[in-house]
């Protein structure tokens, strides 16, 4: 699946995905200054989902368990950094046409515009493009199972998993 993203807008943010077990609103949420990249253990910060409804915004999460400090692991840090330097050649190209109104968020993951990424396009544009490679029934929410069977395959507590994916409540 990786391979088949590669090279595309969708590369960055589904290896993301993969590698953190975000939902999607809250992954295309996601803002630069809460990815701490240059530390002994890189780490992102989950404050909060973008939404569609009444208008694009960024809401709180529903729980305050659902603030959660995520492990970055190496290869998202390395496509992270790639994948900045591309928005930031995106926003010199764009110049006059970039929507600056989102500028301030300073979102991770924007359309070539600047301006947010729906959830539906997202997924859509996933969908397309994995099934252009013969892929086909691939959803990015499937992404945070595929993460939490990978941690508790590798031994990682249970509750440390629920903890990281921000389900407190599915441990009890």
């Amino acid at each position: 699946m990786l391979s088949a993203v590669e090279g595309t807008r969708l590369h960055a943010p589904v290896l993301v995905g993969l590698a953190t077990g975000l939902r999607p609103g809250e992954l295309l949420a996601l803002r630069w200054d809460q990815l701490k990249l240059d530390v002994c253990q890189p780490h992102l910060s989950v404050q909060g989902s973008l939404s569609h409804v009444g208008g694009v915004s960024i809401k709180a999460p529903k729980r305050q368990r659902s603030y959660r400090t995520v492990p970055m692991p190496g290869a998202a840090i390395s496509v992270l950094r790639a994948w900045r330097k591309t928005q930031a050649e995106e926003r010199l190209a764009a110049g006059d046409a970039r929507a600056v109104e989102w500028d301030d968020a300073r979102l991770v993951f924007t359309a070539e515009d600047g301006r947010p990424v729906r959830v539906d396009n997202y997924r859509s544009a996933l969908r397309r493009c994995l099934a252009s490679k013969g892929i086909q029934h691939v959803s990015p929410h499937a992404f945070r199972h595929t993460y939490a069977t990978h941690l508790i395959e590798a031994g990682v507590p249970i509750a440390h998993v629920c903890g990281v994916a921000g389900r407190h409540d599915r441990c009890r």
